[in-house]
């Protein structure tokens, strides 16, 4: 997400932020209902990446670090 939408968003009432969040998140649950025999899970798997001031680098999220994935395993 750029920055500047980044910035417009929080620059939002959190009452309208929470709602707009709500409704995001029903639609969201909607959907995975309708296509659930397709999904096979909703947990976020691999690597990710993080803008650093050296750049961009993968990291390891750290609900995985805690279950001692390094990303080699």
């Amino acid at each position: 997400m750029p920055v500047e939408r980044l910035e417009g968003w929080m620059a939002k009432p959190e009452s309208e932020r929470k709602e707009a969040e709500e409704a995001r998140k029903a639609e969201w649950n909607a959907w995975l209902e309708t296509h659930k025999d397709s999904v096979l899970n909703t947990i976020g798997l691999g690597r990710a990446k993080s803008v650093r001031t050296a750049g961009i680098v993968e990291t390891i999220l750290w609900w995985l670090g805690s279950m001692g994935w390094t990303g080699e395993n």
